[in-house]
């Protein structure tokens, strides 16, 4: 059940429901004057009010999307009173008969012998008697993809200090602390804290420039999908690097706005989610904002993680106008988003722009590193 993070006002008093703008006309990256490429949009997976035009940067080596006009920060909370994250949500239960079973106890051991062998992360066994379903990963991408993202791309540091920024209710963090990792987290709703907090996570409520860690405390950092719910990526990206310890990682996750299923839906993707996706970023114009962050050693690629779901949930909102979140759904439609999640990565192997999510690792790099990765290009 989406769950009502507020009926009033941050101060207390009642707001009106519309959701107050101000005008974006220019690339948030380059400056250059944005083309309108959609318009009234409106949001499909809620109720949050108005109609939203995404403008893309006319400069061809950026392509950022943004919208214009864009919620203001004060008002930005009235997009998110119906939100589906955060909370937390009853798991379907599968009917436990023999085949699924085996089918997951084996898809268990290949998943621990993938990160292991790819990763180095310790699960119990060597790395020769890992390397034969290991590599079984290597003929299924789509669940190759969702292994990856388990770890964030990270691999192991045991008893490193990692942060997740935006943790909800505190699935990886549960997952990474059991591989290793002294994990915490940091999220706005606090709703989403008490859940983490529940689960013997240590968590604090607030954004990250406002909590104001100490400068070079945590070996690595990751955020999935939350960049393109801020007004300020560069802001919050230098405020990592601050306080990542030199050679430690930032790794994140973000849509593509140059994706196989957004070329095939267009206004009906269900990625552009206004009016909380602010921008929507390229694969040239992530490496920018990564520069100018201060990462000067990032590797921005694609991947086709979730690009069924995506297919099934845009599929809905071009024949309905809308989609319900976590909604069960019907098994030729699953079967047939898993086809195209297949066909998305085969066209990857041809354009590496196709993939669903753009995804980071970066690193932390002294001065002299920085000058030597600089003299190197």
């Amino acid at each position: 059940m989406m769950r009502m993070l507020t009926g009033n006002c941050p101060d207390g008093g009642m707001c009106e429901d519309n959701i107050g703008t101000a005008a974006n006309p220019s690339c948030p990256l380059c400056g250059t004057l944005g083309n309108a490429i959609y318009e009234e949009l409106q949001d499909r997976i809620g109720d949050a009010p108005g109609q939203w035009t995404l403008k893309r940067c006319s400069a061809e080596p950026c392509g950022i999307l943004w919208l214009d006009p864009m919620p203001k920060p004060d008002d930005i909370w009235k997009a998110y009173r119906t939100y589906y994250t955060h909370s937390d949500y009853p798991v379907s239960q599968l009917k436990q008969d023999w085949a699924r079973r085996i089918f997951r106890g084996v898809m268990s051991r290949v998943r621990a012998s993938y990160i292991s062998l790819k990763y180095k992360y310790p699960v119990g066994h060597n790395r020769w008697s890992a390397l034969p379903l290991g590599c079984m990963a290597y003929v299924m991408p789509w669940r190759r993809s969702q292994w990856d993202l388990s770890v964030m791309f990270l691999p192991s540091v045991q008893g490193g200090n990692l942060l997740e920024v935006g943790c909800g209710s505190g699935d990886l963090l549960v997952g990474l602390r059991e591989l290793g990792w002294n994990v915490e987290g940091i999220d706005v709703d606090p709703l989403a804290v008490e859940n983490s907090m529940r689960r013997g996570l240590n968590v604090r409520q607030g954004t990250l420039e406002a909590l104001g860690y100490a400068d070079n405390t945590f070996d690595a950092i990751i955020m999935s999908h939350v960049i393109e719910h801020v007004h300020d990526p560069i802001s919050l990206l230098s405020e990592c690097f601050r306080i990542l310890k030199p050679g430690g990682q930032l790794s994140l996750v973000t849509p593509n706005a140059q994706s196989f299923c957004h070329r095939m839906f267009g206004r009906a993707w269900l990625a552009l989610d206004p009016p909380r996706h602010l921008h929507i970023f390229t694969l040239n114009a992530l490496q920018a904002v990564m520069h100018r962050s201060g990462f000067h050693r990032a590797r921005v690629f694609n991947t086709v993680r979730d690009a069924d779901g995506t297919f099934v949930a845009s599929s809905s909102i071009q024949r309905t106008g809308h989609f319900k979140m976590r909604s069960s759904q019907p098994y030729p439609a699953k079967i047939l988003g898993r086809v195209v999640q297949v066909v998305e990565w085969l066209l990857t192997t041809l354009d590496t722009s196709a993939g669903e999510e753009l995804s980071v690792v970066a690193q932390k790099t002294t001065i002299t590193g920085a000058l030597a990765d600089l003299q190197g290009n």
